[in-house]
């Protein structure tokens, strides 16, 4: 009887052992995952800030094109 419950007792020792290596597995590929999430939300976030920023740009470059047109008329006009 004893030798029985000595190898059950060395299975649920490795079954537990076996039970935390997958539990450290886990939450290492879980913090991963969560860093890779983070990493891609910036990523996005940064292009699109970027899209918005060439978009402001290009339209202060038409709107300055504009003034010197009018300013450009009105110097005409007043010669």
């Amino acid at each position: 009887m004893i030798i029985i419950f000595s190898k059950k007792r060395k299975l649920l020792i490795n079954d537990y052992e076996k039970l935390l290596n997958l539990k450290d597995w886990y939450e290492k590929i879980s913090e991963e995952a969560s860093r890779s999430y983070i990493i891609e939300r910036v990523e996005k976030r940064g292009n699109e800030l970027i899209n918005q920023l060439n978009l402001l740009n290009s339209n202060l470059i038409a709107i300055t094109r504009k003034a010197k047109k009018i300013a450009g008329t009105a110097t005409k006009a007043t010669q």
